[in-house]
């Protein structure tokens, strides 16, 4: 079982870009008009600005759900970013019981750990007590495959991008990859835009 990210959606785009126009009007009309090459200039020129100006804050609009499948390690660094959602996430100590460890382990998991944690496990299943499941839930290996429907935005994503753009583990590549795939993602990694400009 590998990490995966699918099912991406994006929304509220073109609403935000709109929105970033506000500090330089004295009327809203101009929101409710179709979006202009004024308008994706400015959020472009936005986007770029230095980070953690606030400069780039209509990027929160920009709203981005996926379900992500991460061993347990990915969770606890992705966690680190208290900004970002976890809409619901698989429970180990619901459904342990069902797991099968082997099959739900990346292939980094050496198969000594596996052994034990299905010994653990199935003591559990023998012997259902809180002291056995405690157990088997902290004996599960590291790299245990688990999913979860995530949300964060655009304003999110690049500080995302900007800390773990170089990151050794490899799932952090994956997720800059999914990132890049994501509809005008130079708003985010500030690669070269539409009208091929780049920061």
């Amino acid at each position: 079982m590998g990490f995966s990210i699918i099912n991406t959606s994006v929304s509220d785009m073109e609403q935000s870009f709109k929105y970033s126009g506000l500090p330089k009007h004295l009327d809203t009309d101009f929101v409710f008009e179709e979006l202009s090459e004024q308008d994706i200039k400015r959020a472009i020129n936005l986007s770029r600005t230095k980070h953690g100006s606030g400069h780039d804050c209509f990027l929160k609009g920009i709203n981005v759900s996926a379900l992500v499948t991460a061993p347990q390690y990915w969770w606890l660094q992705f966690s680190r970013y208290h900004f970002s959602d976890i809409i619901s996430s698989q429970s180990k100590t619901h459904m342990i019981e069902h797991m099968d460890i082997a099959g739900r382990s990346n292939r980094h998991v050496d198969s000594r750990i596996i052994e034990v944690a299905e010994e653990y496990l199935n003591e559990y299943r023998r012997n259902k007590t809180n002291e056995n499941l405690q157990k088997a839930v902290s004996n599960t290996p590291a790299g245990l495959m688990l999913s979860a429907g995530i949300k964060a935005n655009y304003l999110q994503l690049k500080t995302i991008h900007n800390q773990r753009k170089n990151h050794p583990l490899p799932e952090w590549s994956i997720v800059n990859q999914w990132i890049k795939g994501l509809p005008r993602s130079y708003l985010i990694t500030q690669e070269e835009d539409i009208y091929g400009n780049s920061k």
